[in-house]
Protein backbone atom coordinates (compact mmCIF):
# COMPACT_ATOMS: atom_id res chain seq x y z
CA UNK A 1 0.00 0.00 0.00
CA UNK A 2 1.99 3.56 -1.55
CA UNK A 3 1.18 6.29 1.47
CA UNK A 4 2.16 10.00 0.46
CA UNK A 5 1.54 12.82 2.09
CA UNK A 6 1.05 16.19 -0.09
CA UNK A 7 1.00 19.74 1.60
CA UNK A 8 -0.94 22.26 -0.09
CA UNK A 9 -3.39 25.65 0.75
CA UNK A 10 -6.81 25.87 0.83
CA UNK A 11 -8.19 27.58 -2.03
CA UNK A 12 -12.20 28.16 -1.07
CA UNK A 13 -12.67 31.97 -0.49
CA UNK A 14 -13.23 31.76 2.84
CA UNK A 15 -10.06 33.94 3.74
CA UNK A 16 -8.67 31.37 6.03
CA UNK A 17 -6.24 29.99 3.49
CA UNK A 18 -5.18 26.99 5.45
CA UNK A 19 -2.02 25.39 4.82
CA UNK A 20 -3.61 21.62 4.63
CA UNK A 21 -1.43 18.07 5.27
CA UNK A 22 -3.35 15.84 2.46
CA UNK A 23 -2.63 11.77 3.13
CA UNK A 24 -2.75 9.97 -0.28
CA UNK A 25 -3.13 6.48 -0.21
CA UNK A 26 -2.72 4.27 -3.08
CA UNK A 27 -3.64 7.43 -5.24
CA UNK A 28 -6.99 8.43 -2.97
CA UNK A 29 -6.88 11.03 -0.67
CA UNK A 30 -8.09 9.46 2.27
CA UNK A 31 -7.16 12.60 5.10
CA UNK A 32 -7.15 16.19 5.27
CA UNK A 33 -5.66 17.79 8.27
CA UNK A 34 -3.72 20.96 9.59
CA UNK A 35 -0.21 21.46 7.87
CA UNK A 36 2.30 22.99 10.06
CA UNK A 37 2.40 26.81 8.83
CA UNK A 38 5.91 29.14 9.19
CA UNK A 39 3.52 31.31 12.06
CA UNK A 40 2.52 28.66 14.34
CA UNK A 41 -0.46 31.38 14.81
CA UNK A 42 -1.46 30.28 11.70
CA UNK A 43 -1.79 26.59 11.73
CA UNK A 44 -5.27 25.19 11.75
CA UNK A 45 -8.44 23.94 9.16
CA UNK A 46 -11.62 23.90 9.92
CA UNK A 47 -14.60 21.57 9.37
CA UNK A 48 -15.02 22.17 4.95
CA UNK A 49 -10.96 21.03 4.62
CA UNK A 50 -11.57 18.46 7.24
CA UNK A 51 -14.57 17.12 4.77
CA UNK A 52 -12.41 17.27 1.68
CA UNK A 53 -12.35 13.31 1.08
CA UNK A 54 -16.43 13.78 0.83
CA UNK A 55 -15.78 16.60 -1.85
CA UNK A 56 -13.51 15.05 -4.16
CA UNK A 57 -14.91 11.86 -4.76
CA UNK A 58 -19.26 12.84 -4.07
CA UNK A 59 -21.35 11.52 -6.80
CA UNK A 60 -22.33 15.13 -7.45
CA UNK A 61 -19.21 16.42 -8.30
CA UNK A 62 -18.95 17.83 -11.85
CA UNK A 63 -15.73 16.14 -13.24
CA UNK A 64 -15.52 17.34 -16.99
CA UNK A 65 -16.45 21.03 -18.50
CA UNK A 66 -20.67 20.33 -19.01
CA UNK A 67 -21.77 22.44 -22.36
CA UNK A 68 -25.29 23.43 -22.80
CA UNK A 69 -27.33 21.08 -25.05
CA UNK A 70 -30.91 22.51 -25.74
CA UNK A 71 -32.72 25.93 -25.33
CA UNK A 72 -31.43 28.53 -22.27
CA UNK A 73 -33.11 27.48 -18.94
CA UNK A 74 -34.26 23.88 -19.87
CA UNK A 75 -30.92 22.91 -17.86
CA UNK A 76 -30.24 20.23 -19.89
CA UNK A 77 -26.42 19.79 -20.54
CA UNK A 78 -23.74 17.33 -21.71
CA UNK A 79 -20.12 16.48 -20.47
CA UNK A 80 -17.40 17.23 -23.34
CA UNK A 81 -13.99 16.88 -23.36
CA UNK A 82 -12.00 19.77 -22.21
CA UNK A 83 -10.38 20.61 -26.03
CA UNK A 84 -13.96 21.27 -26.95
CA UNK A 85 -15.01 23.45 -24.27
CA UNK A 86 -11.93 25.45 -24.41
CA UNK A 87 -12.29 25.95 -28.68
CA UNK A 88 -15.50 26.90 -28.27
CA UNK A 89 -14.96 29.64 -25.67
CA UNK A 90 -12.12 30.40 -28.14
CA UNK A 91 -14.28 30.60 -31.28
CA UNK A 92 -16.90 32.87 -29.43
CA UNK A 93 -14.33 35.34 -28.32
CA UNK A 94 -12.91 35.35 -31.69
CA UNK A 95 -16.10 36.14 -33.53
CA UNK A 96 -17.32 38.55 -30.88
CA UNK A 97 -13.89 40.79 -30.98
CA UNK A 98 -14.24 40.64 -35.18
CA UNK A 99 -17.90 41.44 -34.66
CA UNK A 100 -17.67 44.19 -32.45
CA UNK A 101 -14.71 44.69 -31.06
CA UNK A 102 -12.12 43.40 -27.89
CA UNK A 103 -13.89 45.69 -25.34
CA UNK A 104 -17.43 44.33 -26.09
CA UNK A 105 -15.90 41.10 -24.02
CA UNK A 106 -16.08 41.50 -20.61
CA UNK A 107 -13.88 39.83 -17.88
CA UNK A 108 -15.66 40.01 -14.28
CA UNK A 109 -14.25 39.27 -10.89
CA UNK A 110 -16.73 37.19 -8.78
CA UNK A 111 -16.30 35.93 -5.45
CA UNK A 112 -15.53 32.48 -6.73
CA UNK A 113 -12.79 33.50 -9.25
CA UNK A 114 -10.86 35.34 -6.15
CA UNK A 115 -8.09 32.19 -5.51
CA UNK A 116 -7.64 31.45 -9.21
CA UNK A 117 -7.10 35.50 -9.74
CA UNK A 118 -9.26 37.30 -12.52
CA UNK A 119 -8.13 36.00 -15.71
CA UNK A 120 -5.68 38.97 -16.05
CA UNK A 121 -3.50 38.13 -18.66
CA UNK A 122 -6.18 36.65 -20.63
CA UNK A 123 -7.46 39.77 -20.51
CA UNK A 124 -4.89 42.42 -21.56
CA UNK A 125 -4.10 40.25 -24.61
CA UNK A 126 -7.41 40.68 -25.76
CA UNK A 127 -7.56 44.09 -24.97
CA UNK A 128 -10.68 43.24 -23.01
CA UNK A 129 -13.14 45.30 -20.85
CA UNK A 130 -12.71 44.50 -16.90
CA UNK A 131 -16.18 44.72 -14.83
CA UNK A 132 -14.57 44.96 -11.40
CA UNK A 133 -17.03 43.17 -9.18
CA UNK A 134 -20.00 41.83 -8.98
CA UNK A 135 -21.21 41.73 -5.31
CA UNK A 136 -19.75 42.47 -1.93
CA UNK A 137 -18.11 45.49 -3.40
CA UNK A 138 -20.06 49.02 -1.31
CA UNK A 139 -18.59 47.87 1.94
CA UNK A 140 -14.89 48.15 0.06
CA UNK A 141 -15.52 51.51 -1.74
CA UNK A 142 -16.73 53.65 1.15
CA UNK A 143 -13.35 52.76 2.81
CA UNK A 144 -11.79 53.05 -0.24
CA UNK A 145 -13.38 56.54 -0.83
CA UNK A 146 -12.80 57.70 2.36
CA UNK A 147 -8.92 56.29 3.01
CA UNK A 148 -7.88 56.65 -0.66
CA UNK A 149 -7.72 52.84 -1.12
CA UNK A 150 -7.77 51.42 -4.31
CA UNK A 151 -7.26 47.66 -2.77
CA UNK A 152 -10.23 45.15 -2.02
CA UNK A 153 -9.91 43.18 1.11
CA UNK A 154 -9.07 44.82 4.82
CA UNK A 155 -8.71 48.53 3.83
CA UNK A 156 -7.49 49.66 7.34
CA UNK A 157 -7.73 46.55 9.65
CA UNK A 158 -4.84 44.66 11.41
CA UNK A 159 -4.77 40.91 10.68
CA UNK A 160 -6.89 38.31 12.93
CA UNK A 161 -3.97 37.90 15.35
CA UNK A 162 -4.33 41.63 16.26
CA UNK A 163 -7.64 41.25 17.93
CA UNK A 164 -6.17 40.40 21.14
CA UNK A 165 -5.26 43.70 21.64
CA UNK A 166 -8.72 45.42 21.27
CA UNK A 167 -10.38 46.52 24.55
CA UNK A 168 -13.57 46.58 22.22
CA UNK A 169 -14.28 44.99 19.18
CA UNK A 170 -17.11 45.72 16.90
CA UNK A 171 -18.74 42.81 14.67
CA UNK A 172 -20.62 44.51 12.14
CA UNK A 173 -22.84 42.14 10.14
CA UNK A 174 -20.42 39.23 9.86
CA UNK A 175 -20.55 35.85 11.14
CA UNK A 176 -16.95 34.89 11.40
CA UNK A 177 -17.93 31.63 13.94
CA UNK A 178 -19.47 30.06 10.76
CA UNK A 179 -17.79 32.19 7.42
CA UNK A 180 -14.68 32.04 8.57
CA UNK A 181 -13.77 29.62 11.12
CA UNK A 182 -10.14 29.55 11.12
CA UNK A 183 -9.65 32.75 12.10
CA UNK A 184 -13.07 32.72 14.49
CA UNK A 185 -10.76 32.25 17.11
CA UNK A 186 -8.94 34.77 17.97
CA UNK A 187 -11.78 36.38 18.97
CA UNK A 188 -12.24 34.11 21.23
CA UNK A 189 -8.37 34.38 22.46
CA UNK A 190 -9.30 38.29 22.77
CA UNK A 191 -12.89 37.73 24.84
CA UNK A 192 -11.09 35.60 27.21
CA UNK A 193 -8.35 38.10 27.82
CA UNK A 194 -10.60 41.01 28.31
CA UNK A 195 -12.14 42.45 25.00
CA UNK A 196 -15.67 43.26 25.26
CA UNK A 197 -16.95 41.40 21.99
CA UNK A 198 -19.84 43.53 20.35
CA UNK A 199 -21.93 41.70 17.55
CA UNK A 200 -24.20 43.90 15.56
CA UNK A 201 -26.07 42.40 13.24
CA UNK A 202 -30.10 42.25 13.15
CA UNK A 203 -29.98 37.97 13.62
CA UNK A 204 -29.13 36.06 16.48
CA UNK A 205 -26.16 34.77 14.77
CA UNK A 206 -23.46 31.72 16.23
CA UNK A 207 -21.32 34.52 16.57
CA UNK A 208 -24.20 36.90 18.42
CA UNK A 209 -24.23 33.88 20.57
CA UNK A 210 -20.66 34.32 21.77
CA UNK A 211 -21.66 38.26 21.41
CA UNK A 212 -20.58 40.74 25.29
CA UNK A 213 -23.49 42.22 23.42
CA UNK A 214 -25.42 41.50 21.00
CA UNK A 215 -27.28 44.77 18.91
CA UNK A 216 -29.75 44.50 16.77
CA UNK A 217 -30.76 47.08 14.70
CA UNK A 218 -33.40 46.83 11.72
CA UNK A 219 -32.22 45.76 8.58
CA UNK A 220 -30.60 48.07 6.32
CA UNK A 221 -30.23 50.49 9.20
CA UNK A 222 -26.52 50.27 10.32
CA UNK A 223 -25.93 53.71 8.81
CA UNK A 224 -28.58 55.30 11.40
CA UNK A 225 -26.92 53.65 13.95
CA UNK A 226 -23.49 54.87 12.63
CA UNK A 227 -24.49 58.31 12.32
CA UNK A 228 -26.25 58.39 15.84
CA UNK A 229 -22.82 57.45 17.41
CA UNK A 230 -20.86 60.09 15.37
CA UNK A 231 -23.57 62.50 17.10
CA UNK A 232 -22.79 61.17 20.07
CA UNK A 233 -19.50 61.42 19.94
CA UNK A 234 -19.46 65.05 18.93
CA UNK A 235 -22.02 66.05 21.48
CA UNK A 236 -20.06 64.77 24.55
CA UNK A 237 -16.84 65.98 23.09
CA UNK A 238 -15.31 62.26 22.82
CA UNK A 239 -13.14 63.12 19.60
CA UNK A 240 -9.42 62.50 19.83
CA UNK A 241 -9.31 66.17 18.51
CA UNK A 242 -5.67 66.13 18.03
CA UNK A 243 -5.42 63.15 15.55
CA UNK A 244 -8.03 64.32 13.44
CA UNK A 245 -6.24 67.42 13.27
CA UNK A 246 -3.22 65.25 12.07
CA UNK A 247 -4.93 62.39 9.83
CA UNK A 248 -7.76 63.94 8.44
CA UNK A 249 -9.32 66.27 6.20
CA UNK A 250 -11.25 68.13 8.93
CA UNK A 251 -9.65 71.00 9.55
CA UNK A 252 -9.14 71.45 5.22
CA UNK A 253 -11.47 74.93 4.67
CA UNK A 254 -14.60 74.57 2.21
CA UNK A 255 -15.31 77.47 0.40
CA UNK A 256 -19.30 78.17 0.98
CA UNK A 257 -20.26 79.26 -2.23
CA UNK A 258 -19.00 76.16 -4.40
CA UNK A 259 -18.60 73.75 -1.80
CA UNK A 260 -14.97 72.64 -2.81
CA UNK A 261 -12.23 72.66 -0.60
CA UNK A 262 -10.28 75.91 -0.79
CA UNK A 263 -6.71 76.40 -2.34
CA UNK A 264 -4.08 78.44 -2.12
CA UNK A 265 -4.89 79.76 -5.51
CA UNK A 266 -7.98 81.22 -4.34
CA UNK A 267 -7.07 83.49 -1.49
CA UNK A 268 -3.38 84.19 -2.39
CA UNK A 269 -2.55 85.41 -5.45
CA UNK A 270 -0.31 82.91 -7.54
CA UNK A 271 -0.94 80.49 -4.97
CA UNK A 272 -1.08 76.72 -5.44
CA UNK A 273 -4.03 75.51 -7.37
CA UNK A 274 -3.14 72.06 -5.61
CA UNK A 275 -2.54 73.14 -2.18
CA UNK A 276 -5.57 72.75 0.15
CA UNK A 277 -6.10 75.11 3.14
CA UNK A 278 -6.40 75.10 7.05
CA UNK A 279 -7.50 77.99 9.41
CA UNK A 280 -4.86 79.55 11.63
CA UNK A 281 -6.04 80.52 15.14
CA UNK A 282 -2.41 82.39 15.42
CA UNK A 283 -2.76 84.48 12.44
CA UNK A 284 -6.49 84.75 11.99
CA UNK A 285 -6.57 83.59 8.14
CA UNK A 286 -5.93 80.76 6.16
CA UNK A 287 -2.64 79.01 5.65
CA UNK A 288 -1.31 76.18 4.00
CA UNK A 289 -1.97 72.98 4.99
CA UNK A 290 0.54 71.73 7.10
CA UNK A 291 2.14 75.20 7.85
CA UNK A 292 -0.08 76.59 10.77
CA UNK A 293 1.14 77.18 14.15
CA UNK A 294 -2.81 76.46 15.49
CA UNK A 295 -4.73 75.35 12.87
CA UNK A 296 -8.42 74.67 13.86
CA UNK A 297 -10.27 72.06 13.71
CA UNK A 298 -14.24 73.51 14.26
CA UNK A 299 -15.26 76.30 12.98
CA UNK A 300 -16.28 79.23 10.69
CA UNK A 301 -15.23 81.81 8.95
CA UNK A 302 -14.49 84.83 6.69
CA UNK A 303 -11.41 85.57 4.25
CA UNK A 304 -11.89 89.19 2.42
CA UNK A 305 -15.51 88.18 2.26
CA UNK A 306 -15.33 84.48 0.99
CA UNK A 307 -17.38 82.27 3.98
CA UNK A 308 -15.84 79.63 4.41
CA UNK A 309 -15.64 76.48 7.18
CA UNK A 310 -13.58 73.62 7.92
CA UNK A 311 -15.06 70.02 7.29
CA UNK A 312 -15.29 69.05 10.06
CA UNK A 313 -18.13 72.16 10.98
CA UNK A 314 -19.41 70.43 8.10
CA UNK A 315 -19.79 67.31 9.46
CA UNK A 316 -21.24 68.15 12.67
CA UNK A 317 -23.99 70.32 10.80
CA UNK A 318 -25.05 67.34 9.27
CA UNK A 319 -24.76 65.07 12.43
CA UNK A 320 -27.35 67.59 14.53
CA UNK A 321 -29.90 65.57 12.42
CA UNK A 322 -28.82 62.32 13.97
CA UNK A 323 -29.44 62.58 17.61
CA UNK A 324 -29.48 58.89 19.69
CA UNK A 325 -33.32 59.53 19.92
CA UNK A 326 -33.44 59.97 15.68
CA UNK A 327 -31.76 56.61 15.22
CA UNK A 328 -33.48 54.61 17.76
CA UNK A 329 -36.58 55.41 15.39
CA UNK A 330 -34.90 54.26 12.87
CA UNK A 331 -32.95 51.41 14.32
CA UNK A 332 -35.66 50.22 16.89
CA UNK A 333 -32.60 50.33 19.02
CA UNK A 334 -32.84 52.23 22.24
CA UNK A 335 -31.54 55.83 22.10
CA UNK A 336 -29.41 55.25 25.48
CA UNK A 337 -27.76 51.96 24.00
CA UNK A 338 -27.04 53.90 21.15
CA UNK A 339 -24.91 56.22 23.30
CA UNK A 340 -23.73 53.71 25.87
CA UNK A 341 -22.33 51.64 22.76
CA UNK A 342 -20.71 55.04 21.27
CA UNK A 343 -18.77 55.97 24.18
CA UNK A 344 -17.57 52.28 24.86
CA UNK A 345 -16.22 52.49 21.23
CA UNK A 346 -14.77 56.05 22.18
CA UNK A 347 -13.56 55.14 25.63
CA UNK A 348 -12.83 51.26 26.13
CA UNK A 349 -10.33 51.28 23.67
CA UNK A 350 -8.37 50.39 21.49
CA UNK A 351 -11.39 49.70 19.03
CA UNK A 352 -11.32 47.66 16.37
CA UNK A 353 -14.75 47.68 13.92
CA UNK A 354 -14.80 44.29 11.58
CA UNK A 355 -17.48 45.01 9.19
CA UNK A 356 -18.43 41.65 7.12
CA UNK A 357 -20.81 41.18 4.24
CA UNK A 358 -23.94 41.33 5.93
CA UNK A 359 -24.75 45.21 5.44
CA UNK A 360 -23.01 44.87 1.29
CA UNK A 361 -26.74 43.34 0.68
CA UNK A 362 -28.73 47.08 0.18
CA UNK A 363 -28.42 50.29 -1.70
CA UNK A 364 -25.84 52.90 -0.66
CA UNK A 365 -23.98 50.39 1.84
CA UNK A 366 -20.88 52.41 1.30
CA UNK A 367 -22.28 54.82 3.24
CA UNK A 368 -21.97 52.79 6.36
CA UNK A 369 -18.37 52.08 5.72
CA UNK A 370 -17.88 55.56 5.09
CA UNK A 371 -19.41 56.73 8.33
CA UNK A 372 -17.58 53.51 10.32
CA UNK A 373 -14.22 54.98 9.03
CA UNK A 374 -14.82 58.14 10.44
CA UNK A 375 -15.98 56.57 13.69
CA UNK A 376 -12.21 55.46 13.67
CA UNK A 377 -10.50 58.53 12.58
CA UNK A 378 -12.04 60.79 14.99
CA UNK A 379 -11.91 58.54 18.01
CA UNK A 380 -7.97 57.72 17.02
CA UNK A 381 -8.73 53.87 16.92
CA UNK A 382 -6.42 53.67 13.30
CA UNK A 383 -2.93 52.78 12.70
CA UNK A 384 -1.61 51.09 15.57
CA UNK A 385 -2.19 47.98 17.69
CA UNK A 386 -5.87 47.07 18.44
CA UNK A 387 -7.19 49.70 16.63
CA UNK A 388 -8.54 49.07 13.06
CA UNK A 389 -11.75 49.55 10.82
CA UNK A 390 -11.99 47.29 7.32
CA UNK A 391 -13.45 44.45 5.79
CA UNK A 392 -12.85 41.62 8.28
CA UNK A 393 -13.62 38.39 6.21
CA UNK A 394 -9.59 38.14 4.57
Amino acid sequence: MAERAIVTTCAHNCGGRSLLRCTVRDGRLVRVEPAEHPDPAYTGACVRCLALPGWVYAKERIETPMMRDGPRGEGTFRPVSWDEALDAIATRLRETIARDGAERVAFTRTSGSSPQANYMRLQSALGATQLFGSVDMAVHMGLNATFGFKGLFNQAANEWTDRPNARTVLVWGHNPAETSMTVFRWLLDAQQQGTRLVVIDPRYSTTARHADWWVAPRAGTDTALALGMLHVLVDERLVDEAFALAHSCGPLLVDEGSGRYVREADVAPGGAADTYMVWDAAQGAPVRDGAATHPVLEGAFDADGRPMKTAYRLLTERLDAWSPERAAAVTGIAAEDVRDLARAYATETPSTIAFGYGVDRYVHADALTRAGATLAVLTGNLGRPGASVGVASH
